[in-house]
Parts: structure tokens; C-alpha cells; sequence
């Protein structure tokens, strides 16, 4: 008798036909419906959070470059988001370099967005909405999110002495906002529900 490492169990052959004809028949009912096959979609779905933070952390991995800064690549934490990081810099250059992340998400969520607008994909312009959806929750004003840090650096600038820049860095902060949101109303993909 083998040891229950030693078992091999077989696959049911069945099985794999009875998953790919309940597959199928899903993608015909959501065909007849006006909407679009599974398999027509691929891993896009799947992969556009990823894609999304690559492009938001390369924001903040290209301002702390171009300041002169070493910052790691991103690192990917699964399930929950990335961070970059570098060495500490004054307040003025963090609020930079924590505008840089959205904005350059945004910039990506847009690309997507024209793209589905373009070719008539409203998958596209659905991974565009949720790009905007993801760049403008990191701007909640929330501890160690990029709205927290800014939170932090236009605070100490205003309070530092440096009122123009604060001032400078609460426009950008809500100009990007309001175009995040823009976006999002601009992307939105009516969802034809059962």
C-alpha cells in the first residue's frame, strides 16, 4: 500500500468537460445579453490593478530620480498595494515625489481609457475607470497613503514658513483630483445587469 505521498491521484476527465461546457454556455448567455465572451477578455482583468500600481509606483520611482534620489524599484506587497523607497527629503520634494505616483497613474488610467474609447472596447474603458477609481483613493488624505504624505508635506511647509509652496502643493493636489475624478465620470461603463 503507498503512503499517501506516494498516491497519484488522476484527474477526472469528466470533470474538465463538464467546467468547459458550463464556461461555455456562460459566454453564450452573456453573448445573447449584448455583452462580451469571457474568453474574449483574456487576462486583462486580472492584470490591471497590477498594471495600474506598476505605473503609479514608476511616477514615484521617476520624480525621486530626477531629483537626484537612488529609489528602490517598486516593491509589490500581494493583495495590498507597493510602495518605492528613498532617502528622507524635505517637504517640498516629498509632496513632489507622492504628486508624481497619481499623476502618472492618472496619465496611465487615460491612455487606457482613449484607447477602449478608440477601438470601441468597453472592457478598456472599464480598466480605464478603475486606473483613475485606484489613483484617486491613494490621494485620501489617510496616514501612509500619497494623500497622507502630501497632507504632511503641505502642512509643513505652511506652518515651516513656506506658504507659496504649501499652496502650490494643495493646488496640484486638488487639481489632480478633480481631474482623477473627471475621468472616472468620462470612463464609466454603464453595467447592463440580470
Amino acid at each position: 500500500m503507498a503512503s499517501g505521498r506516494d498516491r497519484r491521484v488522476e484527474p477526472d476527465p469528466e470533470l474538465g468537460d463538464h467546467v468547459a461546457a458550463g464556461a461555455c454556455a456562460f459566454d453564450q448567455l452573456a453573448e445573447q445579453r449584448g455583452g462580451t465572451s469571457a474568453l474574449d477578455r483574456g487576462h486583462a482583468p486580472a492584470l490591471e490593478p497590477e498594471h495600474a500600481r506598476l505605473v503609479h509606483e514608476m511616477g514615484h520611482f521617476v520624480e525621486a530620480r530626477r531629483q537626484g534620489l537612488e529609489p528602490t524599484l517598486p516593491t509589490f506587497i500581494p493583495f495590498f498595494g507597493a510602495f518605492v523607497t528613498h532617502a528622507p527629503v524635505n517637504p517640498w520634494r516629498q509632496a513632489l515625489i507622492s504628486l508624481a505616483g497619481p499623476f502618472l497613474g492618472g496619465l496611465g488610467a487615460a491612455t487606457i481609457w482613449v484607447a477602449g474609447e478608440a477601438s470601441g472596447s468597453r472592457l478598456l474603458q472599464a480598466l480605464g475607470y478603475f486606473g483613475f477609481l485606484l489613483n484617486l483613493f491613494n490621494l485620501l488624505p489617510i496616514g501612509f497613503l500619497d494623500g497622507g504624505s502630501i497632507a504632511r508635506s503641505f502642512r509643513y511647509l505652511r506652518l515651516g514658513g513656506a506658504r507659496d509652496r504649501a499652496y502650490l502643493v494643495g493646488f496640484a493636489y486638488v487639481g489632480l483630483a478633480l481631474a482623477l475624478i473627471a475621468g472616472m465620470y468620462g470612463a464609466y461603463v454603464h453595467q447592463h445587469r440580470l
